[in-house]
């Protein structure tokens, strides 16, 4: 997974190379203030963000067992960023 540097999506992924991914349809165009923060190898949007707004592709919630970095999203959810070191 690539992330667009400065974003929701790079902090939380925070150097995971990969994501547990696995569907059939994808996110193809981003619509009114959210933008695609983060891809996979294929060009699969990964992420999308807008004002307080987090969407990811993938399924965290299958890895957070074997990855504990994939529960960040959640976190943050709960958290928002004001909890996130910059």
């Amino acid at each position: 997974v690539k992330t667009e540097p400065g974003t929701v999506a790079e902090r939380l992924l925070a150097g995971m190379e990969q994501v547990n991914s696995h569907h059939h349809q994808a996110v193809a165009d981003v619509g009114g203030e959210l933008v695609a923060t983060a891809w996979s190898a294929d060009g699969v949007i990964e992420a999308i963000e807008g004002p307080n707004v987090l969407g990811v592709q993938w399924h965290p919630e299958s890895s957070a067992a074997s990855d504990n970095r994939n529960i960040r999203p959640f976190q943050w959810l709960i958290n928002g960023e004001a909890e996130w070191p910059a």
